[in-house]
């Protein structure tokens, strides 16, 4: 059994490598063209209109932007959360943002996180935006290894996951682990897939 997981261990490792390549190989005005595609895709969403808790995060230069779909949510009056790291856990805590100059740059990789308020319940949220590096036709997905997403998603009962990600980073299935959490839509700058 040891041998199975760390050979999942290895493959996610290799793909993770794979698709971060990929993504990271865009050129900027393919980001942006694909940002503007995406943003048309997630405001079409059934479920998009009624939702009044959206949980988004920062993107970097090399993800879909997820500035204009910030302001997409502020312009329907919808409450915006972001996420920080929980001191000493595996767990995000979520945080609402009316302005993108709340978010300031932390850490290590500097992703730009809320300001330490309280919390926001996690029950509450409608839609969350959940990150990865690739995502699989079967809902699977791929992140950067933390975890955090994976502890965190299971406390969003009611949330609809939506991933956004560039074509290329979409495959048939990825390998998995019990803990992993999938999502349920996922946008691209080519389709919209309901799972």
């Amino acid at each position: 059994m040891a041998g199975n997981v760390s050979s999942r261990g290895d493959s996610k490792a290799a793909q993770r490598q794979q698709f971060e390549a990929r993504r990271r190989a865009l050129d900027p005005r393919q980001v942006e063209w694909a940002g503007g595609e995406v943003l048309r895709r997630f405001t079409a969403l059934s479920f998009w209109g009624p939702a009044r808790t959206v949980a988004l995060f920062a993107a970097q230069p090399f993800e879909v932007p997820t500035a204009p779909l910030f302001e997409a949510c502020r312009a329907a009056r919808k409450t915006v959360v972001y996420p920080r790291v929980r001191p000493g856990s595996r767990e995000l805590s979520f945080h609402p943002v009316t302005a993108l100059a709340e978010l300031a740059a932390v850490g290590r990789l500097q992703l730009l996180t809320p300001p330490d308020a309280a919390p926001f319940d996690l029950a509450l949220v409608d839609l969350v935006i959940v990150p990865g590096v690739a995502f699989g036709l079967d809902g699977s997905r791929l992140g950067r290894g933390g975890g955090y997403y994976d502890t965190t998603l299971p406390s969003m009962t009611r949330a609809r996951r939506v991933a956004i990600t560039f074509e290329c980073c979409v495959t048939g299935s990825l390998p998995t682990e019990p803990h992993d959490q999938g999502v349920e839509v996922i946008l691209t700058e080519s389709r919209t897939l309901e799972l």
